[in-house]
């Protein structure tokens, strides 16, 4: 349909206006087409009426309800819409018809997540990693889930398998770090955030811990040092703040 291809292009081209009309003249000609009024929501939440685009896909799907990438994308709007138990039901729906897609499969165990549902969001984590070896972040967001779970010891694992695969991924270093100090492992948790530090040279917070680990270690001078250089960090208007990141 040529008309569906040339909004298409509109869309994926950043066109929103011209992937807008180009969708409508498709419902114009085929009212209820499935792919034309999901995309036509997806269009509609860009250009800033997200409710208008969870009713459009929610009409997609009165057409079509084995959609997955319709549900999928419900589930998105409703999650920034902070409607967590409808998103994760959308997520649930998605990943039931297309049980092999690891995006749906993080959404989905990101929903669980933000719900409290652990072990369901780690089966979840879980089988994205199995899809995708290669993703860190997989493994790091299982660590998250153990560590809420309280099995701190696991959550280790799970950010040391999250570094093997990506020795320079500073952010499962840092949380590494901060386990591991509350573990009172303090050799460790030091060596992790010095990891972190050195691969993300303006990481306050980590160079902070660090240097109040090290003082704690007996090794005055280097934890002082460390210290000094957070404060330079700060001076230089480059200090940041890492938080807990879902997904």
């Amino acid at each position: 349909m040529a008309d569906l291809k040339s909004a298409l292009a509109h869309h994926k081209a950043g066109r929103l206006e011209l992937a807008k009309a180009g969708y409508q003249a498709v419902l114009a000609r085929e009212p209820g087409h499935p792919e034309a009024l999901h995309m036509l929501g997806v269009v509609q939440a860009a250009l800033g009426d997200p409710a208008r685009g969870v009713a459009l896909i929610e009409e997609a799907l009165g057409h079509r309800p084995d959609y997955p990438m319709a549900c999928n994308t419900l589930g998105l709007l409703l999650a920034q819409a902070g409607r967590t138990a409808e998103a994760a039901e959308a997520f649930e729906r998605a990943a039931a018809l297309r049980p092999d897609d690891a995006e749906i499969l993080m959404n989905l165990a990101t929903a669980r997540h933000q719900q409290g549902r652990l072990a369901a969001a780690i089966d979840a984590y879980r089988a994205v990693a199995d899809l995708r070896p290669e993703f860190a972040r997989a493994r790091l967001l299982i660590g998250h889930a153990l560590k809420d779970s309280g099995r701190p010891d696991d959550a280790v694992e799970a950010y040391r398998a999250a570094i093997a695969l990506q020795p320079d991924f500073a952010e499962a270093h840092w949380y590494l770090g901060q386990l591991l100090r509350d573990l009172d492992r303090l050799e460790a948790a030091a060596a992790a955030c010095r990891r972190t530090v050195e691969i993300e040279p303006d990481h306050r917070l980590a160079r902070q811990v660090l240097g109040h680990l090290l003082l704690r270690l007996d090794r005055h001078r280097e934890g002082l040092e460390e210290l000094k250089q957070a404060e330079g960090v700060v001076e230089l208007g480059v200090g940041r703040e890492t938080a807990v990141r879902f997904g």
